[in-house]
């Protein structure tokens, strides 16, 4: 089918062309049909020849392609290997001269045969059609020199197509053997043209000009067919060169097993935690059009590049890889601090290199490094900070390999010691499968040994020590001094601290912001902000355990950590009503934990364990420092275990320093309820400060504790009169002191107890007796404690409006007084004539915040009375169902401060029990239909004495 196709073409051709002799002489084309059938069996002739032509030439050409191909790899390699630098360079310059050459004249060769087209064309057209026997006896003799022409002209094209298809470097190779052969081409090419111009009598130029116009229609099919023979080429240049690279990668491989490509790790099947931030990253990546691609995003599959150009300089070939294709690519630096934090001066490198590939539009670059500050800083990049996963997570990652884990109380404590870090949960999920070791024997193990017990090896995979050690121990932290010292500092501060409060810890350092910058390039320091507070910063919990564990903390750091701590709180030291207590104790409060690790180290895992007789070895500083702490925890939030303690070490100190902590211990029992202990710790203080040396300031704390004392026995219901024995007795003894701030609090004490009893009257002109004392001192939370009794007055009178009004006008003061007990006091005072008023909303409002405060502060008396108001209220609101889940609630409360460590019957919790239980029994029965809605219990506290009352709702 191709060869009679192309026979019937070259015929049609013959065809057109003679058609066009006849036009342009402007004869009738249909004289002479003769004529016509001569130009076609001829063009037909040609094409049957040509045809073969092309057969043979394709066979042809294939099989000395592969010859050159096998032939000349060797020759190609060899050469390649034995040549110099700089002799190579000059040779190459001059070869590529003359392949140059060759190709121009192989070039001029083509056009040439062109011309040949041209000449056949113009050979095979007669001019006169009444000359029929002259055409025919033209055609037998163009015949004879078609064949001859044809046959010169296969051998020239295939040793034209041989030199064509090498590429430079086989024309390199063989560059004379072309010349000869190109030129013996040429003089070949001569000579069958003229023989065959000569034997045909070359006729009218310009016929022959006329014609070619005529072909030049036809030249855009044979120059497309000439770029296809080009691409093949190309592609053949191209295969060429890939065998030649993966030769030289097989030989690359062979050399080296280092070099081998290895593939992307696969998801871990231990996979959790993180989801926000693993949902927010493919959005970095992609615009709002394709969002909705973002799920395939994350599930797409890495590609290597397989960059096969070798130029001797990777980096080039890698970027000219990257920016020849215009496809969208996402490349993963992954570990990126082991390349960014070398020591050899190579990091300026190293950015410049990063700038390089992020400037390429089409490259998305993700990298994940230890640190807190992104590399190359000419790159605008989108950081985000990936945080430990959540307790949920590590409680997932711990079961899934652990999976016998029934313990969730000590597992969530245990997963916090290790600071929720995945190796440290992994490390202690696997000791646990290996061992059957409870999360409670894991948690009892950490404290006693720290990080010690997950380095039983000495690899970074297994091993924490070893793991740890390779950012402490880097040059990074060597070439810092100041950068050790603070590591060691915040090891001491299981909460770090904020960047103000570090010239308390670190006074000493040269540089603390050096210092800072060093660990974070280290990645051993983390910075935290919560809203608009200070900048924290922080060690995690492993890293402090291996300080400890392995005496990375010097003896000079940890006296000085301590000493700094002593002169922390003493400088902060404060008691709630003082002017600065607000101020002060919010510094406190930001260093709390970190206090509480120094002053009582048993309460923290991660510190190594020490000798507590440390606090006594130093002498009066630190005595004086655990009970100013003491005093802060009583004002903010009561700790009866660490009141307890600073009595304990304070055993061996001095009488007056053994007084203050028991009247600490007896003002922090008060505070929670615990009244029958704080009544015997506050009588043995006061027993101990009239015992000391006469001076103003014992006596002052004398009579301070006998109001304590008066307070306490109001709440257990004592006598009336020894209670005003006691307020009186220290009236008189601030009196004596020149002390004018007690003596307006003995005025208070003594209107409470006029309350207590029912003496309201005698209660508020005492009351209003302290209000002018401390309106003279400017004390503001004098004024703010005298409202509040005075609201409770004249609520117990009757008068709501004018309670409300002081409660209110109390409340307003408060918040510059900065007391939490008090303030929860004043919100419940609030709330109760505003329910009265049927301000119901702000009552719920008020009792509500004053719940929260109790409850912060573990004050259970205030929560009972909070949650049984609340029941009143929704019984006035006729919402029965929620005050039956209040009253629930409130004997709950009632029957804890019954259970306290301690407790004795008290009047007040054993009619709170009482009323509770008979509102539940009455809502229970309402919520039968058995009962009316009356004979509810009112709340003593809203009544002037102690007693139980019925009430009847409409």
């Amino acid at each position: 089918m191709p060869l009679l196709a192309n026979i019937i073409g070259f015929s049609f051709f013959g065809l057109a062309a003679r058609i066009g002799q006849l036009s342009i002489q402007r004869r009738n084309m249909f004289s002479n049909p003769g004529g016509h059938l001569l130009s076609m069996g001829a063009f037909g002739f040609v094409g049957y020849w040509a045809y073969k032509w092309e057969v043979y030439s394709t066979a042809l050409l294939v099989e000395k392609r592969q010859a050159i191909v096998e032939g000349r790899l060797k020759a190609l390699r060899e050469t390649d290997e034995a040549a110099g630098g700089a002799i190579l360079g000059d040779r190459v310059i001059e070869a590529c001269e003359e392949v140059t050459v060759i190709e121009q004249r192989v070039q001029e060769l083509q056009d040439r045969v062109s011309q040949l087209m041209v000449v056949i064309v113009d050979s095979v057209i007669v001019q006169d059609d009444n000359t029929t026997g002259v055409v025919q006896a033209a055609a037998g003799d163009i015949e004879v020199d078609v064949k001859a022409l044809s046959k010169n002209l296969v051998e020239i094209v295939n040793d034209l197509e041989e030199i064509k298809i090498q590429n430079r470097w086989m024309l390199l190779v063989f560059k004379d053997a072309n010349k000869s052969r190109i030129d013996d081409c040429m003089g070949r090419l001569s000579t069958a043209l003229e023989r065959f111009s000569v034997a045909q009598g070359l006729r009218v130029a310009d016929i022959l000009n006329r014609i070619q116009a005529r072909l030049e229609r036809i030249q855009s099919l044979t120059e497309n067919v000439a770029h296809r023979v080009q691409d093949l080429n190309a592609k053949v240049d191209d295969r060429f060169d890939e065998i030649m690279a993966t030769l030289k990668h097989a030989q690359s491989q062979n050399a080296s097993a280092a070099l081998m490509r290895k593939s992307m790790p696969s998801k871990p099947r231990i996979f959790h935690g993180r989801d926000e931030l693993i949902g927010e990253i493919p959005s970095l990546l992609v615009d709002d059009a394709t969002s909705r691609k973002q799920y395939r995003l994350v599930q797409i599959m890495h590609s290597n590049l397989r960059i096969m150009q070798d130029t001797k300089s990777p980096l080039e070939d890698i970027l000219n890889e990257l920016g020849s294709s215009k496809q969208p690519r996402l490349i993963l630096f992954d570990n990126f601090e082991t390349p960014w934090n070398l020591m050899d001066g190579t990091q300026k490198e190293v950015g410049d290199i990063l700038a390089r590939v992020a400037a390429l539009e089409h490259i998305a670059i993700l990298v994940t490094m230890r640190g807190t500050h992104p590399p190359a800083a000419g790159v605008k990049w989108q950081q985000r900070n990936i945080p430990p996963p959540d307790e949920e997570a590590c409680c997932r990652i711990y079961k899934d390999i652990n999976l016998h884990t029934t313990d969730e109380a000590n597992l969530s404590a245990l997963l916090r010691a290790v600071g929720c870090i995945p190796f440290g949960v992994v490390l202690m999920a696997n000791l646990a499968a290996e061992t059957g070791a409870s999360p409670q024997e894991l948690l009892e193990e950490w404290i006693n040994t720290g990080t010690n017990m997950l380095s039983t090896s000495n690899t970074p995979e297994s091993s924490m020590n070893t793991s740890i050690s390779l950012s402490v121990d880097s040059n990074l932290i060597k070439q810092g001094p100041d950068a050790h010292t603070l590591l060691a500092i915040l090891s001491m501060l299981p909460a770090g601290t904020s960047k103000d409060n570090l010239k308390w810890w670190a006074p000493t350092l040269k540089s603390r912001l050096g210092a800072i910058s060093t660990l974070s390039k280290a990645a051993l320091l983390m910075s935290s902000q919560k809203e608009e507070k200070s900048v924290r910063l922080v060690i995690l919990p492993v890293v402090q355990s291996y300080m400890h564990r392995t005496n990375r903390v010097s003896d000079d750091i940890r006296q000085q950590v301590r000493h700094a701590c002593c002169k922390l709180v003493l400088e902060h030291a404060t008691r709630s009503g003082q002017p600065e207590f607000q101020e002060k104790s919010a510094i406190l409060a930001a260093e709390e934990r970190n206090i509480q690790s120094l002053l009582f180290p048993s309460h923290d895992s991660n510190n190594s364990p020490v000798n507590q007789s440390w606090i006594s070895l130093t002498g009066e500083e630190a005595l004086r420092a655990l009970i100013a702490f003491s005093w802060y925890r009583n004002d903010t939030m009561p700790s009866m275990e660490i009141a307890t303690h600073t009595l304990e070490i304070c055993q061996s100190a001095t009488a007056k320093d053994i007084a203050e902590a028991t009247f600490c211990l007896g003002s922090t029992c008060h505070r929670l309820n615990l009244f029958a202990l704080a009544k015997k710790y506050l009588q043995a203080a006061r027993t101990s400060f009239l015992q000391l040396p006469s001076d103003p300031d014992s006596l002052s704390k004398a009579a301070e504790c006998g109001l304590a004392l008066a307070k306490t026995m109001n709440f257990l219901d004592e006598g009336h009169w020894d209670i005003m024995s006691l307020i009186l007795n220290a009236y008189q003894e601030f009196e004596s002191c020149g002390n004018n701030h007690g003596c307006a609090c003995t005025l208070v004490e003594k209107g409470a107890a006029y309350w207590a009893v029912g003496n309201l009257e005698e209660a508020l002109n005492s009351l209003e007796a302290a209000k002018e004392a401390f309106e003279r001192l400017n004390h503001p939370a004098g004024i703010c404690q005298t409202l509040g009794w005075i609201s409770r007055v004249h609520f117990s009178w009757g008068h709501n409006e004018e309670a409300l009004e002081n409660a209110k006008e109390a409340l307003k003061m408060a918040g510059l007084v900065g007391d939490g007990y008090l303030l929860a006091n004043l919100l419940q005072y609030t709330a109760r004539p505003a329910q009265l008023l049927n301000q119901i909303e702000d009552a719920l409002k008020y009792f509500e915040q004053s719940l929260l405060m109790y409850e912060s502060q573990n004050i259970p008396l205030g929560i009972a009375q909070v949650l049984e108001g609340f029941g009143y209220l929704y019984l006035q609101q006729r919402n029965f169902r929620a005050a039956q889940t209040a009253y629930d609630a409130a004997m709950q409360a009632y029957v804890c401060l019954r259970l306290l460590p301690d407790a004795q019957p008290l009047p007040y919790v054993q009619h709170g029990e009482v009323r509770c239980s008979s509102n539940l029994a009455k809502l229970k029965e309402k919520d039968q239909g058995n009962c009316s809605e009356t004979g509810f219990a009112i709340p003593e506290f809203y009544l002037t004495k102690v007693k139980t009352e019925q009430i009847e709702y409409m």
